[in-house]
């Protein structure tokens, strides 16, 4: 498996961008907007966790 680090508003692909939403840490959350012509969804969840943090 690769990662491949993204940055607040990248575009993954046409009508798809991912962005930032922190959480109680500030690591690793993220949402990603897909547009289409049926619509708009936003999918968010937790990208990495970090393994240093006590959950």
């Amino acid at each position: 498996m690769s990662v491949n680090p993204v940055s607040d508003g990248d575009k993954i692909t046409d009508g798809v961008k991912k962005f930032l939403t922190h959480q109680v840490i500030p690591l690793g959350h993220m949402s990603v907007s897909v547009e289409s012509d049926k619509g708009n969804i936003i999918v968010s969840g937790d990208a990495l966790s970090d393994g240093g943090f006590p959950h």
